[in-house]
């Protein structure tokens, strides 16, 4: 049974005609928030780099083909921040997840005339298990990202011993590998926040009772094709595209699910 029955309350209201919501897009401001704490965790291994760099120049002097023990310690010791940067992100990406569904419930309220905005705060709740499996998955991913700029830097660096290439030489060889890390954390945080509304569409839609939504493509020039054929189309959340193909799961998919209601079923 639904938490609220909208589609109930539409009708004692004397609704009669369907009813289609708008999609609810979120803010750049949402997004970059997220991809604030995202970057902290790249920040650690940008501002370990001149650390880094120095150590290989003064291995690269001293090199004879031995293991390069003094950079592989420098190397363990920033991803030692890096750890602790995450345990950080944790808190940040709570406390931002929290702050985005009492946004969420508000946008959702400003459209559903028969049901106060109060009314959804206090009975719909704070989405804990979405919020947790959100959570879960982000905290993979800047785990991630931080593994793969820690693994990008070690190659340079250990490779440049090798070949004796000039500390200069591979000092800007980090910083592009830093630089890659800071452009993925910021498509990842971006694409995340498409996500997580996308999740909280659902969720609030099925405790409403209402079990059907409109596909919204995204409009991107890069698209799905079978995605920009659902535009416009009604789907059931039961159905096969609302079970394993629902509007802003796949990745980078930014289209939206538009809350469809029809008060006479």
């Amino acid at each position: 049974m639904p938490e609220i029955d909208y589609r109930a309350l539409a009708r004692a209201a004397g609704r009669r005609t369907a009813i289609t919501l708008a999609p609810i897009f979120t803010t750049r401001a949402q997004e970059q928030s997220l991809a604030r704490a995202y970057l902290k965790v790249i920040a650690v291994w940008e501002k370990g780099a001149a650390r880094i760099n120095r150590v290989y120049a003064k291995s690269l002097a001293d090199y004879t083909g031995d293991s390069p023990e003094d950079i592989e310690a420098e190397i363990t010791a920033i991803e030692r921040g890096a750890v602790q940067a995450i345990l950080t992100f944790r808190r940040e990406y709570e406390r931002w997840a929290e702050g985005l569904m009492r946004w969420h419930i508000d946008q959702l309220g400003k459209q559903l005339t028969y049901a106060p905005t109060a009314t959804l705060r206090t009975t719909l709740g704070p989405a804990s298990e979405t919020i947790e499996d959100l959570l879960v998955r982000n905290v993979a991913l800047v785990r991630d990202v931080s593994d793969q700029t820690r693994g990008r830097i070690a190659d340079i660096v250990f490779r440049g011993l090798q070949a004796r290439t000039p500390s200069r030489d591979i000092g800007r060889e980090i910083a592009e590998a830093t630089g890659l890390g800071r452009k993925r954390a910021n498509r990842i945080a971006a694409d995340q926040t498409v996500k997580a509304a996308a999740a909280l569409d659902q969720l609030r839609m099925e405790q409403l009772g209402i079990d059907r939504f409109v596909w919204k493509h995204s409009g991107k020039r890069h698209y799905r094709p079978d995605h920009k054929a659902r535009d416009g189309k009604v789907y059931r959340w039961d159905s096969a595209v609302g079970r394993n193909d629902p509007p802003g799961r796949l990745p980078f998919c930014g289209c939206h699910a538009r809350a469809y209601i029809d008060p006479n079923e």
